[in-house]
């Protein structure tokens, strides 16, 4: 709706952080991080005028705590300080036509978002564990509807108060069938204290304590019948509750996979499945002064690939070869 304007987003990032690392007793090892960064950044738009400029600096401390008490059991406990800056797109002030009559539109005022997390574990055998979370903030930027004449305007907005997050996981590893078939279990439930962060914002109070249970699992069998047949099947049951947005129902996740491996011609053919059991959706209620919205929708995520891969050489030369960036495939967030 701006297609003769233009808009100019400019950042500059400078960090100094330094760690160190000790173990006492021969058991207890400690990691003490502490990093610095500095940012500024520049925001204009050249028909509209609209212009922001700004800079500031966080200290960002971290510290591991990891006592083991034999070779079975070990406990670990973790601190981070942590900012989340707001993308560039989401200080687009452009408004863009959406679904419905909706509009969407970025926020060139939003702050960023500095959060205290604290995560605790304990590993048995090797193969249980029990890990603890929790997370505070008292900032954060999510998404507002706002009324201008007669479009309602979709956009992200600062809301201040503070939010309290507890998480409590369950996760196994076991192997069985002479190590051919693996299964990873994980059951978590949280809970989130919104009561100060509604206050403050005068938001609804339906979702001012929210719990709930959240699972994956990972499956996997090698070697099918020995036939050189591998399998893998991923689940996973989740919940979308962000800020001042709370899910009307849990959204599941599903990929099934089959490979054949063909060691004399070193042929490989996987075939994967994506959803296709039940399709992905979003179905959620955000709160705003204004009322509340909810968006539901179903997610084009499923269907299935094959894929034929033909390998030459020596793989385990060409494995030796790579650089980490190649093994890691690329590196990610």
């Amino acid at each position: 709706l701006s297609s003769r304007d233009v808009f100019h987003y400019e950042d500059n990032i400078n960090s100094i952080y330094a760690n160190y690392s000790k173990t006492f007793f021969k058991k207890l090892e400690t990691r003490v991080g502490l990093r610095y960064e500095y940012i500024d950044y520049k925001i204009r738009q050249d028909v509209a005028g609209t212009s922001r400029k700004d800079s500031y600096g966080k200290l960002l401390p971290n510290i591991l705590l990891k006592y083991s008490f034999s070779d079975k059991y070990d406990l670990s406990l973790t601190y981070n300080k942590n900012i989340w800056r707001p993308w560039y797109a989401e200080f687009n002030p452009f408004m863009i036509p959406n679904s419905d009559g909706f509009y969407t539109r970025g926020n060139i005022s939003l702050d960023p978002n500095p959060s205290d997390r604290l995560y605790m574990k304990l590993g048995i055998l090797k193969k249980y564990f029990i890990s603890a979370r929790y997370m505070f903030t008292d900032q954060d930027y999510w998404t507002d509807y706002i009324t201008e004449g007669n479009k309602t305007i979709s956009q992200e907005s600062n809301f201040f108060g503070k939010v309290h997050k507890y998480y409590v996981f369950a996760n196994t590893n076991q192997t069985f069938f002479k190590n051919k078939f693996t299964v990873n279990l994980g059951v978590g439930w949280y809970y989130i204290d919104n009561s100060d962060f509604n206050r403050r914002n005068h938001l609804g109070t339906d979702n001012s304590y929210v719990n709930y249970l959240s699972a994956s699992t990972n499956l996997s069998y090698t070697n099918l019948f020995n036939k050189n047949i591998n399998l893998s099947a991923w689940l996973e049951v989740s919940n979308q509750n962000n800020g001042n947005s709370i899910t009307n129902k849990p959204n599941i996740f599903h990929n099934i996979s089959a490979t054949k491996i063909f060691p004399k011609t070193q042929m490989e053919v996987s075939l994967q499945l994506m959803n296709i059991f039940k399709r992905p959706n979003y179905d959620a209620t955000t709160y705003v002064q204004s009322g509340t919205f909810r968006n539901s929708s179903k997610w084009d995520w499923y269907g299935f690939s094959i894929s034929f891969v033909k390998r030459f050489g020596n793989q385990k030369v060409k494995e030796n070869t790579k650089t980490d960036v190649e093994k890691n495939g690329g590196g990610g967030k």
